[in-house]
This record gives structure tokens, C-alpha cells and sequence, in this order.
């Protein structure tokens, strides 16, 4: 009885082990199967810049590499490193300090510590214009960060959101130009004080106006034009006149 036991559990043990060297063998072969990043890149040949030599001059490293940069602003498609690559790689490769920088290992706070470096990333990684970027300053940079630090808290998200997450959220307002900065509240405050003493000014210019009509209207209640004050003073020289004439009168009568 306990050999016909033990027969049995070593033949479930024999057919186990088959059944795992089999199923093994069966994961290798797919995984031989997968096409390489290689592979798959050179079905992306004519799109974002990407040509066949330009592939096949890099090595595994090279495309790897273009691959990690690519994941650490959040573009983790293919498509996205077949952008790398031709960033990197290309004709003109874009600057080493647009890209160097590893966003993921960092906080959204941590962001503000790196103001040069996203202004190129900006430009260079997320196609912005860059006249467009150059023009903000760094406290609308400062500003953006902030709200998009306001924005994921307001989703429940974590303290610390990765800072490549944040990086990626800044570039979408700015193409959608959904942003606000302290540069254009000073601004609109600047707008306002001016606006509030162009009033002011037009209130004292309207108040001396009004001074000025009552003044003169008091004057014309006394001396309302200048032929009143000539008919004023003919008739005062009239009374002198006359007055001496009866003078004149009264004493020849005495002689």
C-alpha cells in the first residue's frame, strides 16, 4: 500500500515537473518572439523625424536611454521615444540641459529650484514657443507651479506629486494659456490705480471748472457785463456834472 502511494506521488511529481519545464519553455519562446525597441521603432520611420539610418546608427544603450528620457516627462508610448530619439539624436539635438534634469524624482515644490531648466525643457521636450516662454518671469513660473500644485490637491491627490507630473501639467496650461500670475494681477492693480487717478484728476479738473463758473457767476451778479459797469459810471460822472452846475447856478444868482 505504501509503495503503490509512493509510485503515485512521485508520477504526480514526474508530470508536474514536465508540465513546468514545459510552460517555461513556452514563456521563453514568446518572449524570443517580442520584437526588440529596435524592431518597433523602425515601424515608426518617416514619422516625428525618424529615419532608418538614424536608428540603426545608435546603439541599444542610445535607444534606451531615449526611452528612459522620454518616461521621465510622462510620455511613455512609443511614439514618445521615437520623439526622443530624434531630439537626442538627430540633425539638431536639442540642448543637454533640457533633458538632463530627472523631474521624476522630484516634488512639484522642488520644481521652483529649477526654473532654468524647465524654461528649456519647455521649449525643447514640449515644443512650446518659445518666445512665449522666455517672456514669463520667473515668478509667473513660480505662480503656475503653485496653482498646479492647488489644482492636483484639489483632486485628492498626494502632498508630494511627482514633479515630471507637475512639469507636464504646466506645459498643457501654458498651451492652453489657463493660467494666472502675480506679473498680471500687479498689472491689473497698476491698471486700476491709473484708472483711479485718471478719475481723480478728471473729479479736481471738473470741481476747479465749477469753482472757477460759480466765482464768475457771483462776479456778474454784481458787474454782469462791461457795458452795466460804463452805464454805472456815466451816470455817477452825470450826478458830479450836474451837481457843479448848481453850484454854478446858485452862486451867479447871489452876485
Amino acid at each position: 500500500m505504501e509503495k503503490s502511494t509512493v509510485t503515485s506521488l512521485t508520477q504526480e511529481t514526474s508530470a508536474t515537473t514536465i508540465n513546468a519545464s514545459t510552460d517555461s519553455t513556452a514563456l521563453t519562446a514568446e518572449s524570443e518572439e517580442l520584437p526588440s525597441l529596435r524592431q518597433t521603432l523602425l515601424n515608426y520611420v518617416g514619422m516625428y523625424g525618424l529615419t532608418e539610418t538614424l536608428i540603426n546608427r545608435l546603439s541599444d544603450d542610445e535607444l534606451d536611454y531615449a526611452k528612459k528620457v522620454s518616461f521621465h516627462f510622462v510620455n511613455q508610448d512609443i511614439s514618445g521615444t521615437a520623439r526622443m530619439i530624434t531630439k537626442l539624436y538627430g540633425e539638431k539635438p536639442i540642448p543637454e540641459d533640457s533633458y538632463s534634469t530627472d523631474y521624476s524624482t522630484l516634488t512639484i515644490d522642488d520644481l521652483k529650484n529649477y526654473l532654468p531648466q524647465i524654461r528649456l525643457s519647455l521649449i525643447y521636450v514640449y515644443d512650446l514657443n518659445s518666445d512665449v516662454v522666455n517672456n514669463l518671469s520667473d515668478q509667473t513660473l513660480v505662480d503656475l507651479i503653485n496653482q498646479v500644485k492647488v489644482d492636483y490637491a484639489n483632486q485628492n491627490y498626494p502632498s508630494d506629486v511627482r514633479g515630471d507630473y507637475g512639469l507636464a501639467s504646466m506645459a498643457d496650461k501654458i498651451k492652453a494659456n489657463d493660467y494666472t500670475s502675480i506679473n498680471q494681477s500687479a498689472e491689473s492693480v497698476s491698471s486700476d490705480t491709473t484708472n483711479t487717478e485718471s478719475t481723480l484728476q478728471t473729479t479736481t479738473s471738473s470741481s476747479k471748472k465749477a469753482t472757477t463758473s460759480s466765482s464768475t457767476e457771483h462776479k456778474k451778479g454784481i458787474f454782469p457785463s462791461t457795458g452795466e459797469k460804463k452805464s454805472v459810471l456815466f451816470t455817477i460822472i452825470g450826478i458830479i456834472l450836474l451837481s457843479l452846475v448848481s453850484i454854478f447856478i446858485i452862486k451867479n444868482k447871489k452876485k
